[in-house]
């Protein structure tokens, strides 16, 4: 019966209707200028954002109940899978857009939105009602894409740069990267600093759980097949990629190179001694944490203000 009433809407929807011609397998909404991408397999949310992208889009906006019902019947139909949405938690607790403008519709399941603090929260369709729930921006998720009603983008970062609408930073890693063709390029952290400073940058100062687990999802990565190009073939241990932190691990103990405050760290009790620190997210390596250490590593994190931030500065 549920199956029926699906395609009873799916239908009352499109009598009559005018489509929009969608490249790339899209599906246009009617009567809209709007086109919807379904994507079943599981991402993280700041990695649906780029995926987004590169069909010309961003995490779905929805915007009326005609979109979220031809959304939900599309998703009931075809795929049963609950799937990220383009709504988004600012620091502040309000809801937005992935675009950034407020929300002119909602469809909240009973007792949401609920609101955590200091974690990256974001908004999953559910594929059995077409309600929207709550969920940790960094679990994998699958996700639809939306173009046609997002607002016109606005050049915050730089190309390479990644932005973070709830800190208005832009963020960049420098990834794995083989000069010789064979082995990772390593860097301590006064050469990874001097590389962030060539960008008008400092190596990445981390402030809250919710910018925590955004820098984790950047620098989430798998090396199962990367043990030839680390040194001593020995990937789990130099894939960290260098943060900003000279410290001990306590809040308020060290610097970071960029001259913020030391609010926020993950640890409750000391590392003992100082340390540059490094961040982790593999899979291969079961490695998700803030390391200590000296050693060279093969990756580092840089941040800087968006253009947004400097043009107010003018």
């Amino acid at each position: 019966m549920a199956s029926f009433w699906r395609h009873f809407l799916l239908l009352s929807l499109v009598t009559s209707a005018v489509f929009t011609q969608c490249p790339n397998g899209g599906y246009g909404v009617p009567n809209e200028n709007v086109c919807v991408y379904l994507f079943p397999d599981a991402d993280f949310y700041y990695d649906v954002i780029h995926k987004c992208a590169t069909v010309g889009g961003i995490p779905a906006k929805v915007v009326n109940i005609y979109e979220n019902s031809f959304i939900y019947a599309l998703v009931s139909s075809l795929t049963q899978k609950s799937s990220f949405i383009g709504v988004e938690k600012l620091i502040n607790g309000t809801w937005t857009y992935a675009d950034g403008t407020p929300l002119s519709y909602q469809n909240w399941a009973d007792g949401e939105p609920k609101l955590k603090n200091n974690t990256s929260q974001c908004v999953l369709m559910d594929g059995g009602s077409g309600k929207w729930m709550t969920t940790d921006c960094s679990t994998g998720q699958p996700f639809i894409c939306t173009v046609g009603n997002e607002k016109p983008p606005q050049q915050k970062c730089a190309d390479g740069w990644v932005y973070n609408n709830r800190t208005n930073f832009c963020y960049f890693l420098q990834g794995f990267s083989y000069s010789d063709s064979l082995h990772w390029d390593m860097y301590n952290v006064t050469i990874a600093e001097a590389n962030c400073k060539k960008m008008d940058a400092h190596l990445v100062s981390i402030h809250s759980e919710e910018e925590n687990n955004f820098v984790l999802d950047l620098v989430h990565s798998n090396v199962k097949n990367e043990s030839s190009a680390a040194p001593d073939h020995n990937p789990c241990g130099y894939l960290y990629a260098k943060i900003g932190l000279y410290g001990n691990g306590l809040v308020g103990s060290g610097s970071w190179t960029d001259g913020t405050p030391v609010d926020w760290t993950p640890f409750a009790t000391s590392r003992g001694s100082y340390w540059h620190f490094a961040i982790v997210n593999d899979d291969y390596c079961d490695s998700k944490e803030w390391i200590g250490d000296e050693r060279l590593s093969a990756r580092f994190v840089c941040k800087k203000p968006s253009t947004s931030q400097t043009t107010k500065k003018q």
